[in-house]
């Protein structure tokens, strides 16, 4: 019997919505002559009959016992206290609350969600998501601010407070005519549309979800909840939550009843749903009962009735006001099949535009019977002056109505692209994209997701024909694109070349549509944040000119869109990340607004973060802006100065991470901040503050969160750039000799790592010199433990990385730099390995290549700071040969000793008296002293004998 049980069940629960009298032939079909089955059905429905043993009363009451949350009024859930409950719904209970931390007065609505749905996988997915839906920025769209669990560990979303009634209420009580609902319907499109266009979609609208206030504006709750609470996205949570998937019958579209994939199609179902409600007053679906076979008939298999059908007979005026396009348009969006419905909520709003202002709509076959006829209702009075003359005007109206038609044909094929391209963003970008941007694990599906995409963008765009707002919608997808590509600062493919393509792409498609229309905010957002990510890219490939030209023709732009009524934060996001970008990266061409542009920076994140403080971005803005000022500082030579502004950055972000434990953009930034610290406390190539115990610890709380990051995305090419740039400044760290051989492991890791990275991506230079100086030490790791010949190649290696750069860049500072560095370490290796010959060749060209780019650079400090650096090493270069050659070459070598150091000596006393030393200058400067000490000494003693 145990096999038949739930079988048993089912065909009770189904029997027992039915009248009695339809039970026995209901019977004969379901139990197929099975008499077992029939006569335990037909035993519980006796049982059920009578008043005591009501089986479905008992079931009804252990279901209202399962999911009924307890009252949480008076307590506290995470930063906010409970005031009192103020509704009940599917998914849960609704309460009123206020922030409870002094910080600010705001009151928010707390959705508790009912037992069933208190899992480990719900709540981690959900701050997978949560970040994307807390972005949408719309004034007809509830904001999602928080979420966390209960004492009990029920899941709880903080959402924003929306007083005003359900939209059906409003139209219903308000007394609003057709064309009133239909504007009013109009708005909610708008913020429909909105939030797929951030590809972000509902699943579960109703009139319930959309409150309209009191200044007739309607505010959409519970975006993307549904998606986040149903067990049927995540196959992992479906045994779970066993009650099925989470919707609202009467306005669930065929595929949601199916359990089938659920995209913007599904949400288009639903508005059309409530369009029919508010049009016609009663819904579109005619359910009887809730059970599945209900659902599929109805829902699945029966046609929607036209609104205007049903229609109580007396009301003949608005049966008639009903019937043709606004039957047709609510018909289209509710089809059974997805692809046969409006293709995007746009084309839903303007069908729904077009027909109050008279014109024909989308929906409906062209016929010239329907085009005259709307023609003449929009001009009556011309059309009754016209019937005057009409023998004399009959081949004019033909000529006008032949070319208003081929006006139109045109207009459909520009529509017919755009709804090709809302398709494509729909299909290909939609369902992938938002759920995974923020994600370990997600390389693949972005890989395919360009590979898909990317053949069909390229063969649209040639279609284009000038479409501005195809060009619009083009323009959009290749900066996301560009993003999936090889955007450094979220997981991406590493394809630097490829992303910079898009860009352009991007930027060419947009350009001409933001200069036309200066006020459309859309276009000027989608062109400047196009700017801001190519700009980056270029300065990491090293076109600092191109990049710094960008955003400074970006920067009016910027200040004019936020002044833009529909631009709200996002102007000023912009604006500020800007500023970031520049103050970052512009140093070399414009060194004097460095600190005044990350000043802009920090101001603008600061009051942002301060306005919003749930917005976890803006935050993390506010955080970057103050690792810059301590960038900034510590270029200036002030570590003391630098360290402050590195630990308040340092403190948001672990916040920021302690909220959020699995957003990867938050722990990446979290381990860049360790890095931060790690720099001014003790790294030996920056003026750091000597201590290198401090250093190592931050140093490996970063690759601690780097190979988190890196093992949950094996192919992520940032992930694996970050953990190989992390172990780099672990392993350069001052150590012991005792731990010398454990630090060149370190390096040793992180150069293997960095080479097959430069190989894949070798436009991008930064990552190339990452990987010079990791093959620089180690160098003198392998110097220091007898391994001549090898630190040798190891320091060769990176000198050639080095002058290839010079080659494309003869200006560029730290490719000189890193010459320098590593010639000298080529010339002390050769020098203690006995080849004093090769030695003295190498110190030799080290310093002729300091004194050219003294002499033809730009920058004379680092200019002299290199040929005294090199003429140091020269200097050492002959006291070792002085030290060990024949007694008759000691003195010439001593003297040549005495000379290169005395330059050197001379060369760092004019830079101090210039100003004041960084700490690796006055350390150098010692050093050169100590050594024509030496030299001096030796002069004025015997030759050693034995020589």
């Amino acid at each position: 019997m145990s096999e038949n049980w739930e079988r048993i069940q089912s065909l009770f629960l189904e029997a027992i919505d039915l009248p009695p009298t339809e039970r026995s032939s209901f019977l004969d079909t379901a139990c197929a002559g099975d008499e077992q089955v029939r006569r335990e059905v037909e035993s519980l429905i006796a049982y059920d009959s009578t008043d005591e043993h009501r089986i479905t009363d008992a079931l009804g009451d252990a279901a209202q016992s399962l999911f009924e949350s307890e009252d949480v009024s008076g307590t506290r859930l995470g930063a906010w206290r409970v005031i009192k409950e103020i509704g009940r719904g599917g998914m849960g209970t609704v309460y009123l609350a206020c922030r409870d931390d002094d910080q600010f007065q705001k009151h928010v609505a707390i959705k508790v969600v009912k037992r069933g749905m208190d899992t480990a996988e719900l709540l981690s997915r959900f701050r997978h998501e949560r970040q994307i839906l807390a972005q949408l920025d719309h004034p007809f769209i509830a904001r999602l601010i928080d979420s966390g669990n209960t004492p009990q560990g029920r899941p709880f979303l903080v959402m924003e407070y929306v007083q005003g009634r359900p939209i059906d209420a409003y139209c219903r009580q308000d007394g609003l005519d057709v064309v009133a609902r239909c504007r009013l319907f109009l708005k909610v499109c708008q913020a429909v549309s909105y939030a797929h266009r951030n590809l972000v979609i509902h699943r579960d609208l109703k009139p319930g979800n959309i409150l309209v206030a009191t200044d007739g504006s309607p505010k959409l709750l519970d975006f993307g909840v549904a998606k986040l609470l149903d067990p049927e996205t995540d196959p992992g949570m479906a045994t779970t939550i066993a009650t099925g998937r989470l919707l609202t019958p009467e306005y669930a579209s065929p595929e949601q009843v199916r359990g089938e994939l659920v995209g913007a199609a599904s949400d288009i179902y639903a508005l059309g749903a409530i369009l029919y409600e508010l049009l016609a007053g009663v819904k579109a679906q005619q359910l009887t009962t809730h059970t599945p076979s209900e659902l599929e008939r109805v829902i699945c298999q029966t046609e929607v009735q036209p609104p205007s059908i049903r229609i109580e007979p007396g009301n003949v005026r608005l049966r008639k006001r009903l019937e043709g396009d606004l039957d047709t348009i609510v018909l289209k969006a509710m089809r059974k099949e997805p692809d046969e419905r409006y293709s995007s909520v746009d084309l839903f709003y303007k069908d729904i535009n077009r027909h109050l202002k008279g014109r024909t709509i989308t929906a409906r076959p062209p016929s010239l019977t329907y085009r005259f006829g709307k023609f003449a209702r929009r001009h009556k009075f011309s059309m009754a002056a016209a019937v005057l003359v009409i023998i004399s005007m009959v081949v004019g109206t033909w000529i006008s109505l032949v070319e208003a038609r081929r006006a139109r044909l045109e207009q459909h094929r520009a529509e017919a692209r755009l709804s090709q391209m809302v398709e494509l963003a729909n299909r290909a970008l939609f369902d992938v994209h938002g759920s995974i941007e923020r994600l370990p694990g997600a390389t693949d599906a972005r890989r395919q997701l360009v590979k898909t995409t990317l053949d069909y963008l390229e063969n649209l765009s040639k279609e284009a024909s000038g479409d501005q707002r195809l060009n619009k919608a083009l323009g959009a997808a290749y900066y996301r694109l560009g993003d999936l590509q090889g955007y450094p600062y979220k997981p991406n493919l590493g394809d630097t070349a490829g992303a910079i393509k898009s860009y352009w792409s991007s930027a060419t498609l947009l350009d001409p549509i933001r200069r036309a229309h200066p006020q459309d905010a859309e276009a000027q957002r989608l062109w400047l944040e196009t700017q801001k990510h190519l700009a980056e890219l270029l300065y990491s490939t090293g076109d600092s000119a191109a990049a710094s030209k960008l955003l400074h023709d970006a920067l009016p732009v910027g200040a004019a869109f936020a002044k833009l009524p529909d631009a709200g934060v996002e102007g000023q996001r912009i604006q500020g990340e800007i500023y970031g970008i520049l103050a970052n990266s512009d140093g070399k061409l414009n060194p004097g607004e460095q600190l005044p542009n990350a000043r802009g920076y920090l101001e603008i994140f600061s009051g942002l973060a301060a306005r919003l403080p749930d917005h976890g971005d803006f935050v993390l803005e506010q955080a970057n802006a103050y690792a810059l000022m301590g960038n900034l500082l510590l270029r200036q030579g002030d570590s003391q100065g630098a360290l402050e502004p590195y630990l308040r950055c340092l403190k948001l972000r672990e916040k920021l991470v302690k909220d959020h434990p699995n957003d990867v953009v938050y722990k990446r930034n979290l381990m860049i901040g360790y890095g931060h610290v790690g720099d001014v406390l003790g790294n030996p190539v920056m003026l750091s503050l000597g201590d290198s115990a401090g250093a190592r610890a931050n140093y490996g709380k970063a690759v601690a969160i780097a190979e988190e990051i890196s093992n949950a995305d094996p192919n992520d090419l940032t992930a694996k750039y970050d953990l190989a740039a992390s172990l780099q400044r672990l392993g350069m760290v001052d150590v012991p000799a005792s731990e010398m051989a454990e630090s060149l492991a370190t390096l040793q890791r992180s150069a293997s790592m960095l080479e097959s990275i430069v190989a894949s991506d070798p436009r991008n230079v930064r990552r190339g010199k990452t990987l010079s100086l990791t093959l620089e030490y180690v160098g003198h790791r392998l110097q220091s433990l007898g391994r001549y010949r090898e630190a040798i190649s190891n320091y060769q290696r990176s000198l050639t990385m080095a002058n290839v750069e010079l080659a494309a860049d003869p200006a560029d500072r730290s490719a000189m730099s890193q010459a320098i560095a590593s010639g000298r370490g080529v010339a002390a290796a050769l020098a203690s390995s006995g080849d004093r010959a090769g030695a003295l060749r190498q110190a030799q060209a080290t310093v002729a290549k300091a004194e050219g780019y003294f002499k033809n650079g730009s920058d004379k400090r680092s200019g002299q700071r290199y040929v005294a650096t090199s003429t140091m090493e020269l200097g050492s270069i002959y006291e070792i040969l002085a030290k060990h050659s024949p007694a008759s070459q000691q003195k010439r070598n001593w003297e040549a000793a005495r000379e290169a150091l005395g330059r050197s000596v001379s060369l760092f006393e004019a830079m101090a008296a210039d100003s004041k030393l960084l700490g690796f200058d006055a350390d150098n400067l010692q050093n050169s002293r100590n050594l024509l000490a030496e030299a001096e000494a030796h002069l004025f003693l015997p030759p050693q004998k034995g020589h």
